[in-house]
């Protein structure tokens, strides 16, 4: 296989059974003066493996992926857009989500943590769907053609931020992927899910990373219908 992450898939065995029987017959021609007697040995119950665990079934070729619906824009001084930048799950490649994020005021505004407030590495409210970063090798994290995760991904545990210039403003991609949570034999499930993230605003990194009588918190999110 490819990659750090594995998808196993299981084999079975074939049951197999043996009989056998043993008898006594006539000999020289002649008959025997004795009835024969025939001495059989029981035919053993056929041990069957254990059923292994279905493959997961593609996502069909040209899945759509949709926003739905928004939030109003958070009470902080952002505005918030998301999109679709690939809007089909195809055999070649995921659904693909873009954020941005504006900053319609005279002064730069910052957000923290950065990765949450660009929806990287972020749930649905559900579970079942995953939000990866994109840009990189999404066939080394999923499985192409199902895009559900094949193992958790490492996150570094720091707290960022990010600057939102004045009158300016930053996008963020995201793979739209099936969670580790699923059933081994989901790909991408379909339905709605919705989809959240929480952040914190305020005019410095310094105030977002202690606090600051200026910090505002606040949440923002979006609902996407898979198929």
């Amino acid at each position: 296989m490819r990659r750090r992450q594995v998808l196993g898939l299981g084999a079975a065995a074939l049951p197999t059974a043996l009989a056998g029987c043993t008898s006594s017959g006539g000999l020289g021609g002649r008959e025997d003066t004795e009835p024969s007697t025939a001495t059989s040995t029981p035919t053993p119950t056929p041990t069957r493996s254990p059923s292994p665990s279905p493959s997961p079934s593609p996502t069909p070729a040209g899945t759509p992926v949709e926003v739905v619906s928004r939030d109003d824009q958070p009470d902080v001084p952002v505005e918030y857009e998301v999109a679709m930048a690939e809007r089909l799950a195809t055999d070649e490649h995921p659904a693909r989500i873009v954020v941005t994020i504006r900053n319609p005021t005279d002064s730069a505004v910052v957000l923290g943590e950065e990765r949450a407030v660009r929806f990287h590495h972020v749930r649905s409210g559900d579970g079942t769907l995953y939000l990866l970063p994109a840009g990189g090798r999404v066939e080394e994290f999923a499985d192409p053609g199902c895009w559900r995760l094949t193992d958790g991904v490492a996150i570094a545990t720091y707290y960022g931020t990010v600057a939102i210039p004045a009158d300016g403003s930053i996008g963020a991609e995201s793979y739209v992927l099936g969670s580790t949570d699923l059933p081994e034999s989901a790909c991408l499930p379909s339905g709605e899910h919705r989809v959240v993230t929480s952040g914190r605003a305020a005019a410095s990194a310094e105030s977002v990373l202690g606090g600051g009588d200026d910090v505002t918190d606040f949440e923002w999110g979006f609902t996407l219908r898979v198929g």
